[in-house]
């Protein structure tokens, strides 16, 4: 079954092979990715710089409201902080990607 895909003209794929294409075995599966994320947060490209500057924003704050920012535990704040986080990232992400393919489809918009 072939199916057209945006307005050019030419531009045909089976609908088999866009599911079936490879991307999952080019480590490009999103759902696996985000799972592995979560499970270890740690390895989020992201990690390291969102974690920087959480810590500088909250030592400041702590700071002028007369806290011991060396004493403070930071871990409660942070893990619900970078969940969030993690999940605006991804949403960033995925309009990021989506915005790609359309553009490239010459597409307006999509239906799913």
């Amino acid at each position: 079954m072939q199916q057209s895909l945006g307005r050019k003209s030419g531009l045909h794929c089976s609908w088999e092979n866009v599911i079936t294409h490879e991307p999952k075995s080019q480590g490009l599966n999103f759902q696996s990715s985000v799972h592995n994320i979560v499970q270890k947060p740690e390895d989020h490209p992201a990690y390291h710089i969102e974690w920087g500057m959480f810590w500088e924003r909250r030592y400041q704050e702590l700071l002028c409201e007369g806290k011991d920012p060396d004493s403070y535990d930071f871990k409660p704040e942070w893990i619900s902080y970078w969940n969030n986080r993690m999940k605006e990232l991804s949403m960033f992400q995925v309009c990021f990607f989506k915005s790609i393919i359309l553009a490239f489809l010459e597409m307006d918009f999509i239906v799913f």
